[in-house]
């Protein structure tokens, strides 16, 4: 699928920048220590994501810069 260059100026792209950099440092908080497996560790960050609402604003945001995806 082809899409537009980043742009810096649009505010879709900036919200979907920081949602995405929220995501990744909540994921390397999550304790993954004990989870044994790779599908167990990405399960328990998927879910600390779910629970912070960073999973829904992605997905928002990513409608938003790419609508034809939809």
């Amino acid at each position: 699928m082809p899409f537009d260059t980043y742009d810096p100026n649009d505010p879709d792209h900036l919200d979907l920048v920081v949602a995405v950099k929220t995501a990744e440092q909540l994921a390397a908080r999550v304790d993954v220590s004990g989870a044994g497996t790779f599908q167990t560790a990405r399960k328990l960050i998927r879910i600390a994501l779910d629970r912070a609402g960073i999973t829904e604003r992605i997905e928002e945001s990513v409608n938003r810069v790419f609508p034809e995806i939809q």
